[in-house]
């Protein structure tokens, strides 16, 4: 029994993605537990005879890397990462930077520790190999699965997806938001503390990147202001417009409705992934966040609304896709354009798909890729355990969490809910392998068997 394991932070980033490579994983004949591994380490403590790929979100020189990491070799594990984060918002991976991606996510020491790295394209794939030429063998671009589901090959899930729903035949005009650590749960200090702390690898501690650090957030409370005069200017402006808010993973959708309040043409939706609610919009309004990716290789009318009070907010990259806007009345005489003359974004959607396509990685299926480099370092390495042992130990912590939950519901307990991870239900994952499946049909039918070992894990293997 070979067992990888597909960690997943923020479960509206990264649950499809990582469950389309689970998909391609679990035909090779693998077995995939996916969710909140790092619990589940934490749980179980002892690692001896359960070594397999564990995948990862990023190798930052953090405490909790190093400590991770460590444990796992000692344990046998292979160990690959794709960044989450990507460096696209910089203009270059400059180790001498102090604003550099490369110095706060990379370093020689947890490269040391890792067996891949996958890359969103050639901007980081060069970066990486440049800066470091001793692990050049253990990078590879392969794309980012998380744009796999822009892709065209991947029409027919969200086909799938749609027949089984009311469907709306007016397009919303879709507004993202990137407010993040202002709207998070997570204090300010917390943040400004886990910062700090991820510096302390670098050869010295500097000033200048945590003033920076406060200067973005001041941006962002001005920018707050600013997205709550457009949302309620564009929604009184266009009254027959339907309008879809969509608040950052780590934002409250309570916190959202709030500050909102009630208004017929605007819902503020956090379920699905980005992708879908593009694909179902007739425009998105963003500043500077990684969705604007997904509009523009979706071939979507884009608008960046940076006002010019708050230009540290906006990021270098996704910054610069879409319409330029840094006033409200823009924005709106650009909506005007496009109910008018749809055609009017069409020589800029040409110029976001150039602009991403200068750094990404398009090409193919990229959650393929990443199977297929699992199956190459398992070729070489002798990662097979104890299939009783591990079905055993499965089968426990699953009746362990029947237990708890039983209790809690007797008692009236409820559970802590997170901002970031969404409960993982095993019915969804399976249906969504079976979509999958008619998506990449090569005539060999597969079922899935998926059990659910707590709110935030599940357990998938293919029956052949």
């Amino acid at each position: 029994m070979k067992v990888i394991y597909i960690h997943i932070e923020t479960s509206k980033r990264e649950y499809l993605s990582r469950l389309l490579s689970a998909f391609f994983a679990t035909r090779m004949g693998y077995k995939v537990l996916i969710g909140d591994i790092l619990s589940f380490f934490e749980k179980i403590k002892n690692l001896k005879g359960k070594k397999g790929i564990f995948h990862f979100k990023d190798i930052a020189p953090s405490d909790l890397n190093f400590k991770l990491f460590n444990n796992l070799k000692e344990n046998n594990f292979l160990i690959t990462s794709i960044d989450e984060e990507g460096g696209l918002e910089y203009e270059k991976y400059h180790s001498k930077d102090f604003n550099s991606f490369l110095t706060s996510r990379y370093s020689a020491d947890t490269l040391l520790l890792v067996d891949k790295i996958f890359t969103w394209g050639k901007f980081d794939f060069d970066s990486l190999v440049e800066n470091f030429p001793k692990f050049n063998d253990k990078f590879l671009n392969t794309g980012n699965p998380r744009l796999d589901f822009c892709k065209t090959k991947l029409d027919t899930f969200y086909e799938q997806l749609n027949s089984n729903e009311i469907k709306d035949e007016k397009k919303p005009i879709l507004i993202i938001s990137d407010i993040g650590n202002i709207m998070s749960s997570k204090k300010l200090s917390e943040q400004i503390y886990i910062n700090r702390e991820s510096q302390k690898y670098l050869h010295e501690i500097k000033d200048e990147r945590e003033d920076d650090q406060l200067s973005i957030y001041s941006n962002k409370i001005l920018y707050l202001s600013e997205l709550i005069k457009l949302v309620k200017n564009l929604t009184k402006k266009f009254p027959n417009e339907k309008f879809i808010f969509r608040p950052h993973p780590t934002e409250s959708k309570d916190d959202w409705n709030k500050i909102l309040g009630n208004n017929k043409n605007l819902e503020i939706i956090k379920d699905k992934d980005a992708a879908y609610w593009i694909r179902k919009s007739k425009l998105m309004v963003h500043n500077s966040c990684y969705t604007a990716i997904d509009g523009a290789i979706l071939k979507k009318p884009i608008i960046s609304f940076c006002p010019s009070n708050c230009i540290k907010s906006k990021k270098y990259f996704t910054g610069k896709i879409g319409v330029q806007t840094n006033t409200i009345e823009q924005v709106k005489k650009n909506v005007e354009y496009l109910i008018n003359n749809p055609k009017h974004f069409d020589e800029n959607i040409l110029l976001n798909f150039e602009l991403i396509n200068s750094r990404l990685n398009l090409d193919g299926i990229s959650a393929q890729k990443h199977a297929e480099a699992w199956h190459e370092l398992i070729d070489k390495n002798e990662l097979e355990i104890n299939s009783f042992n591990f079905k055993f130990l499965i089968f426990f912590l699953r009746i362990d969490y029947s237990i708890k939950f039983f209790i809690k519901k007797l008692f009236g307990i409820k559970s802590k809910q997170s901002t970031k991870f969404d409960e993982l239900n095993s019915q969804k994952i399976k249906k969504n392998l079976n979509y999958f499946e008619k998506v990449f049909n090569d005539e060999k039918k597969i079922n899935y068997k998926v059990n659910k070992i707590n709110k935030h894990l599940c357990f998938i293997e293919a029956k052949f």
